[in-house]
């Protein structure tokens, strides 16, 4: 069932901010709205110059596109080239897939994911950045690639359940990293002041 692994991962953060998240964090209330008109508008969608799109990845295309404009210099042009290439390799994951879909061996929506934050995870390093360039490279991917398939009268939605399943197990693969990476400096720390504290002793 498309959609069912987009419904359930965002509850699930929506459960993580509202009841885990720190009251004081900031973030906190903001992060909860998203996440709630996120599940509220997947159900929306509506036609724009003959092409279909769900509201919700309109809703996320302007949240991207809003904490791109606060960038400066070379943070944002650095941003937009690598956004420009996600998208490039999410037009041309889904032009594969029509094309050659015998390579396709293993899921599809579990392979897309994976290239895309592998790709995502190396060109970005704060986790935050990590979510809004994936967000904004597919978004853009997948008006690429309706706009391609327009030419020759094959109508395929913007932003389909399909589309944010996908983009769920990705942020999902992406928070398990970025925690991963956190796990691993603190016990590099720590283990630097063991051993710190061995010489110091010696």
């Amino acid at each position: 069932m498309e959609g069912i692994i987009f419904y359930w991962t965002f509850w699930v953060l929506w459960i993580c901010t509202t009841f885990f998240m720190s009251k004081t964090n900031p973030r906190r209330v903001k992060y909860t709205v998203i996440i709630l008109f996120s599940i509220i508008l997947s159900s929306h969608s509506i036609h724009f110059f003959g092409l279909e799109v769900s509201v919700v990845s309109i809703f996320l295309l302007f949240l991207a596109y809003f904490e791109v404009g606060k960038m400066k210099g070379r943070s944002m042009a650095y941003f937009l080239i690598t956004s420009f290439i996600l998208m490039l390799a999410y037009g041309s994951f889904q032009l594969f897939e029509l094309f050659d879909p015998v390579w396709l061996i293993l899921d599809r929506d579990w392979m897309f994911a994976v290239v895309l934050t592998y790709m995502t995870i190396m060109m970005h390093k704060e986790v935050f950045k990590r979510v809004i360039a994936l967000i904004f490279g597919s978004i853009h991917g997948e008006i690429v690639y309706s706009l391609v398939l327009d030419v020759y009268s094959m109508e395929i939605p913007i932003g389909s359940l399909q589309f944010l399943d996908v983009i769920s197990i990705s942020v999902c693969l992406i928070l398990a990293w970025s925690g991963f990476e956190k796990l691993t400096s603190l016990f590099e720390g720590h283990v630097y002041q063991l051993e710190k504290g061995r010489g110091r002793q010696s």
